[in-house]
């Protein structure tokens, strides 16, 4: 979850404020900041020579829709058409960031990896 997002949730409406986290299944709830939870730790690292390369990309995406979410929240008000653009491309990564999305997204890299490596042996074959 984007913090710039859990924000909006907080006391103050900034990622500095404080935030309640209730556990369901420890049955537990306590204070804490959006950065101190909604997130899995490393979930986004991948092998390479870059391996945060992923949240990177997010975190652009994230700081183009923050500062709209926090004008909303200040202003008390639904987005204006410029806000657009920014938004949707925020809602449409957070479709695909959710644990469920997960085995879709490695599918299909896999499905990439797998044409990809095909086609490169194909081409050597013919070569030989």
């Amino acid at each position: 979850m984007p913090q710039c997002w859990l924000a909006g949730f907080t006391d103050t409406g900034m990622k500095e404020g404080s935030i309640f986290v209730t556990d369901f299944k420890r049955g537990k709830q306590w204070r804490t900041t959006p950065d101190g939870c909604g997130h899995i730790r490393d979930y986004y690292r991948i092998p390479g020579p870059d391996p945060v390369m992923v949240e990177k990309t997010l975190s652009k995406i994230e700081g183009l829709a923050g500062p709209v979410f926090r004008q909303m929240f200040e202003d008390r008000r639904g987005p204006v058409v410029e806000e657009w653009d920014n938004l949707f491309d925020h809602i449409a990564v957070q479709y695909s960031r959710v644990p469920a999305f997960r085995p879709y997204i490695l599918g299909l890299t896999d499905s990439i990896y797998r044409k990809t490596i095909t086609e490169a042996l194909t081409s050597l074959e013919r070569r030989s």
